[in-house]
């Protein structure tokens, strides 16, 4: 690091010398890793678990103030949460079985079960149930910012997948469904304004609630061909969704429903049902020949007793032990889609593919069958004649690049999808990291851990929730990720270490050593009255201008002012900007209004 001065608030940390040692010992999952590696952010302590040395600390006090900026213009307040849980409520909402192997879990001395806090729903609903919290005091919104816990089995790609994060986790109450909606949108506005004020291009879309669980979620990402998730966006209209929840339209197959629909066959006695779907518009018999269709056969399995050898129940509603589940040819099923039919989610299902389907055996009972509406729309399946077979409508495709975005075909923006060149109404795939998540719970855990509230009619109800979740310490990583080149890190100035470097040249010559260094002098005290106090680093080591230079555009200071022998021949100071690499040439005396000049262009 810097050798450290009255100027330079550093560390004797090194940094870029290390990088060697560090990487020959360890496995570089990818770009931000080691440039945060070699920079001197961070060193890895155990696998998946990293120390923060004083630059990375910087960027992430940064980070959070940002957060908390936006956080206290919503009116949440900050709060701070135990990392050490007892696990008795997590049993209660029934996730600390269901959790699985992520989450750490410990015993006391004397045998008493803990567990490393992964998240805090369950903590601050507790929290808040034990406040007796009135209506005259509600919306609360409590967030905190701290460290969280995921046993991953195979960590990787440095600060994007660990076993210790650092997150921002709002969670937010109100007494009706209304106010919480309103709380969801005002949030979501806040995550808005923080992502802009980064100043690295986001795309925020409509998600899965996972094990989090809740009705709405949208996830917040940064486009990065190293992000785990794919994100499909509309450049006409704004779309934009994960790839296992987004709605779209199959080319050439028409729109979709977007509810089930049960269709009544009641004429035929039920055998080789699936066999006469799929002859309807094929005229053949084996799946091998079924052009049109993708056949996927499942399994069903109640989650509770079986009530009977051939039938489960779910809700009264008879489900056959196995089903046939039929979508376009060449097309994935989406099983996130498929198990979150309300018949279905109850039941554990064991997706089984194609092989082995048997379209001639003899049928025990009446199969029950699933059709995706795009065959339908199209014409491809008649549901004419199906005996008593069960047959559902619906959307269990996976949608794909290049599928029709379902906002624009609705509006009829795209009325011919089949023009060729036209792009309008067509839906884009993005790898991306996932950076930050919002959920409106309603009352899942309101409800099993008696957080309630008095309505206005009196009556004591479980109060609406939401959790707002920002992977603070993801994002230093995934900033890397999307803004670097082959000379190292470009930081956005909003959250950048330092705004501005000063490095100077080293001679022997005592002269033009006492020039140079009273030059830095003024330039550093200049510079710091223009941009504010702590933002400007003066770079004195004894070294080379170029290995300076260098360290420099690793590190990714957003402005670099370089005193070299231009300033010692001809008194010229050179500017130059790390994110475009212009040059500027200026005195010392107008270098303050330069900086100044570069900063507020940066920030339009």
């Amino acid at each position: 690091m810097l050798t450290p001065t009255s100027k330079t608030p550093q560390s004797k940390l090194s940094h870029v010398e290390s990088i060697g040692a560090e990487a020959s010992t360890q496995s570089i999952g990818c770009i931000s890793q080691e440039l945060l590696l070699r920079a001197g952010y961070i060193r890895q302590s155990s696998s998946g678990i990293y120390s923060y040395l004083p630059l990375g600390l910087r960027v992430l006090s940064k980070l959070e103030a940002i957060i908390d900026d936006e956080m206290r213009r919503i009116g949440g307040q900050k709060l701070s949460l135990p990392l050490l849980l007892s696990p008795a409520a997590w049993i209660l909402t029934n996730r600390y079985h269901t959790t699985g192997p992520d989450m750490f879990k410990l015993n006391d001395r004397k045998g008493t079960g803990f567990l490393l806090a992964p998240t805090h729903e369950e903590e601050i609903t507790s929290l808040v149930a034990s406040l007796n919290v009135g209506r005259k005091n509600l919306p609360l919104r409590l967030y905190q910012v701290g460290r969280k816990y995921r046993d991953e089995a195979r960590p990787r790609g440095g600060l994007l997948r660990g076993r210790e994060f650092l997150m921002k986790d709002m969670y937010t109450f109100d007494a009706t469904s209304d106010d919480a909606l309103k709380t969801y949108q005002d949030v979501r506005q806040a995550y808005n304004r923080i992502f802009s004020r980064i100043g690295v291009r986001y795309v925020a879309a409509e998600a899965d609630t996972g094990n989090i669980g809740g009705t709405r979620s949208h996830e917040y990402h940064f486009l990065s061909n190293v992000g785990e998730d794919t994100v499909l966006t509309c450049e006409s209209c704004g779309y934009a969704a994960n790839e296992e929840r987004a709605d779209g339209v199959v080319l050439n197959q028409g729109c979709r429903p977007k509810t089930e629909v049960s269709v009544s066959a009641t004429q035929r006695q039920a055998r080789n049902v699936v066999t006469e779907i799929l002859k309807a518009s094929t005229q053949a018999g084996v799946v091998d020949e079924l052009q049109p269709f993708n056949v996927t056969v499942a399994t069903i399995k109640p989650e509770t007793t079986i009530l009977d050898e051939k039938e489960q129940t779910c809700n009264d509603v008879p489900i056959s032990r196995t089903v046939y589940i039929l979508i376009p040819a060449n097309r994935r099923l989406s099983e996130l889609k498929f198990g979150k039919i309300p018949r279905m989610e109850k039941h554990a299902i064991t997706f089984l593919g194609s092989d082995g389907i048997e379209l001639d055996a003899e049928l025990t009972a009446p199969p029950e069958v699933f059709i995706d509406s795009a065959l339908l729309s199209s014409g491809i399946v008649d549901l004419k004649n199906l005996g008593n077979t069960s047959v559902h409508v619906g959307d269990y495709t996976t949608i794909e690049h290049g599928d029709g975005c379902p906002v624009c075909f609705q509006r009829g923006q795209q009325q011919d999808p089949q023009i060729p060149g036209e792009s309008g109404g067509r839906l884009t795939s993005h790898s991306a990291i996932e950076v930050a998540h919002a959920f409106y719970l309603g009352t899942k855990y309101s409800s099993v851990l008696n957080a309630t509230v008095t309505a206005s009619n009196q009556q004591v109800v479980p109060m609406e929730m939401g959790c707002f979740g920002i992977g603070v310490s993801r994002i230093l990583a995934a900033v890397v990720e999307s803004s670097h080149d082959q000379r190292g890190i470009i930081w956005p100035r909003s959250i950048a270490p330092y705004k501005v470097c000063i490095v100077c040249n080293t001679t022997k010559n005592e002269q033009e050593s006492v020039l140079l260094s009273t030059a830095a002098e003024a330039a550093y005290e200049n510079i710091e009255c223009a941009v504010g106090y702590d933002e400007v680093v003066l770079d004195d080591r004894d070294l080379r201008l170029g290995n300076k230079i260098r360290d420099a555009m690793l590190i990714g200071y957003p402005i670099m002012v370089i005193l070299g022998k231009k300033y010692v021949s001809e008194g010229i100071v050179e500017v130059e900007v790390r994110k475009t690499g212009e040059k500027r040439s200026t005195s010392l005396e107008n270098l303050a209004g330069t900086v100044q000049d570069i900063l507020h262009e940066q920030s339009r």
